[in-house]
């Protein structure tokens, strides 16, 4: 289905993301957590394996319609996702003022 830019609510937020599977280049690392941890976030000293989980900071990106559009995308840079949702939104802007009825 073709949807109209300017149906389309793009929100993007930041995500403290636990990554097991390695880091990606773009991505930036906010903190960094065990594999085993006790309720207060100290490692638990019962597992001889325990190791160390980078958190990064991603982008989540989300694309809502009233005719019903729900995508969510998670980027490794949380940076670029702001600056693709900013560059969304003045795109619609520029397509409302083009839009626009103008007076002579």
């Amino acid at each position: 289905a073709l949807i109209d830019i300017r149906e389309l609510q793009v929100i993007v937020d930041g995500v403290r993301f636990h990554e097991v599977e390695g880091v990606p280049r773009d991505a930036k690392v906010v903190g960094q957590t065990w594999a085993k941890t006790n309720k207060d976030g100290s490692p638990d000293r019962r597992f001889k394996e325990n190791y160390q989980i980078p958190i990064c900071l991603y982008g989540q990106i989300a694309f809502r319609s009233e005719t019903g559009v729900t995508e969510e995308y998670m980027v490794s840079n949380a940076d670029a996702s702001l600056v693709f949702v900013d560059a969304v939104s003045a795109y619609k802007t520029a397509l409302a003022e083009t839009d626009a009825p103008t007076h002579p």
